[in-house]
């Protein structure tokens, strides 16, 4: 994890760099809150301080490579890692932790928009523009996997058709779902529709789970996947578990 050296590396450069940069007030907060977090991990020990400051230590040795790096997609970058971290602490470390560094995250997150004014790094590079959603109400339409959208409408009936073009032999589906989606990424909606094919083969379905997994951009709505394996309790504490276990942009 390259957070706090990145978030330290990052302020060092723009405390030299002058007032002129806009976002230097949010870097001086974050890097605040960044260490007011690391002294509470210090203080609680144990398996806190195992889980996050054994990941932070080896970051310290990045500072000189983010020093020349102060470009808002740069500082976006740091605000997701800041997020990650996050998520470890919640697990084994306070709240007061967790606070700080969602804290540090959103000052970051804040100084990498654009607000107009002051002048930012030549490198800097605008996220693109979200695709239209593959059907309406969706809510993980906009995010990324990778910095990939999901499938718009015509590549996500593409891939159902394909699907479907298989049936009923269950393992040629399979095949076909796993070939098809490639480096595409989707939503829970669409995973949730794909398995829903498979109906009744439960293993399978889990296995589409498996196989879509990696490329999902909503892991956190997953619950609009696991109910389609009713009334297979087992199964959809499985599918549950493998979404719960990614991370998305």
């Amino acid at each position: 994890m390259r957070t706090i050296g990145a978030v330290i590396g990052i302020s060092a450069w723009m405390l030299a760099a002058g007032p002129a940069w806009a976002g230097e007030r949010q870097v001086r907060r974050a890097l605040d809150a960044v260490r007011d977090a690391i002294e509470r991990v210090e203080d609680e020990g144990g398996a806190c301080r195992k889980a996050v400051l054994r990941d932070l230590e080896g970051v310290r040795k990045d500072l000189k490579e983010m020093r020349e790096d102060a470009s808002r997609k740069a500082l976006r970058r740091v605000a997701r890692d800041l997020k990650d971290v996050a998520r470890e602490a919640e697990d084994e470390c306070g709240k007061k932790v967790v606070r700080l560094l969602e804290e540090a995250r959103d000052e970051l997150r804040d100084a990498g928009e654009d607000h107009g004014g002051g002048r930012h790094h030549e490198r800097d590079e605008e996220r693109p523009a979200a695709p239209p959603c593959w059907e309406g109400g969706d809510p993980g339409c906009g995010h990324t996997r990778g910095g990939v959208f999901p499938m718009d409408a015509a590549a996500f009936q593409s891939l159902l058709g394909a699907v479907r073009g298989a049936k009923p032999n269950v393992f040629g589906m399979l095949d076909i779902f796993k070939a098809t989606l490639g480096n595409q990424a989707m939503t829970c909606r669409q995973l949730a529709r794909v398995v829903a094919e498979f109906k009744p083969h439960v293993f399978q379905m889990l296995d589409v789970v498996k196989a879509a997994a990696p490329r999902v951009v909503d892991p956190q709505n997953a619950g609009v996947v696991t109910p389609v394996f009713q009334p297979h309790t087992f199964q959809m504490q499985d599918a549950a578990q493998i979404l719960g276990a990614q991370q998305a942009d």
